[in-house]
């Protein structure tokens, strides 16, 4: 299967999940990696060829399917399909998880369930993982909205009259769509989202969209990007008060650099290493790197 291509439509087929290996080391104490919202695992593959750590890193391929109009593909399922295919490599921990994007979502959820199952979990890493804005503090997206705002009008202020009319006018009935939306019960806007032609088609967004982390009674580690022209949020403040523990790095890239820009993406791998080397001192061996 094409990991940048949805499976067609299924309402019996049930979410899935495959571990793609993308760089070879140490089978007995392996990382996990998730990708963002296409699920695509060779988005992180210059991640992975990156590591200095001695051991195999898989990329886990999440496949879901529209369900039906009654309901969507959620984080928390996506996450137990993970959990077995990652038991299947390594039935008990320590666990090493990373995630990028929507797919640190996941990771965080995965972490959890190993946790209340009993399990050690060695690293949990997200790289540039925002929360929903309909969770945001209210404060954390105020703020947000401001400098977004601000940009939006410097754009709307060059366009001419005609134009920019109407593109302040949907900006406006975004802003009100946004602050409704956070009233809405989370049921009743699941139950729009599964079923409104005018939600995004990848289930990823949706699910991403509807997810409201849970605490995590262990370590979290938050490798963003300082460049933020999405979100205009530091998501430190977000993910704080979710974790036992948070440790925060920040890089100097945007989004997409943290995956993509070669020099970021190195950089990104050694803060890595260096957490797995404190989190788990007698695993992996840097002299075992094929590359050495």
């Amino acid at each position: 299967m094409d990991p940048n291509k949805l499976p067609a439509s299924d309402e019996t087929a049930p979410v899935s999940c495959k571990a793609v290996q993308l760089r070879a080391g140490d089978r007995n104490a392996p990382l996990f990696l998730f990708p963002g919202a296409n699920c695509d695992p060779c988005e992180l593959h210059n991640l992975a060829g990156s590591f200095r750590n001695g051991r195999t890193a898989f990329g886990l391929q999440i496949d879901y399917v529209t369900k039906g109009t009654a309901s969507i593909t959620t984080v928390a399922e996506m996450a137990s399909q993970a959990v077995t295919t990652i038991r299947a490599i390594r039935p008990t921990g320590p666990y090493h998880l990373v995630g990028y994007s929507f797919g640190g979502l996941i990771a965080f959820a995965v972490a959890q369930l190993l946790y209340e199952d009993g399990e050690e979990v060695g690293l949990l890493a997200l790289l540039g993982t925002p929360i929903s804005q309909r969770y945001w503090p209210l404060p954390t997206l105020l703020r947000s909205i401001a400098k977004r705002t601000m940009r939006h009008l410097g754009i709307i202020a060059r366009l001419p009259l005609q134009t920019a009319i109407p593109v302040l006018l949907q900006r406006v009935a975004q802003l009100k769509r946004q602050f409704a939306e956070r009233l809405v019960p989370d049921v009743l806007l699941e139950q729009r989202a599964a079923s409104s032609p005018d939600r995004p088609r990848n289930p990823s967004i949706v699910a991403m969209e509807l997810h409201r982390p849970a605490f995590y009674a262990g370590r979290l580690t938050l490798l963003e990007s300082s460049h933020d022209q999405d979100f205009f949020c530091d998501f430190s403040r977000l993910w704080r008060g979710h974790a036992a523990a948070l440790d925060v790095y920040a890089f100097s890239t945007d989004h997409l650099g943290l995956v993509r820009d070669p020099n970021v993406v190195r950089l990104v791998a050694e803060r890595i290493d260096a957490c797995l080397s404190a989190s788990s001192p007698n695993e992996g061996c840097q002299s075992c790197d094929p590359r050495s």
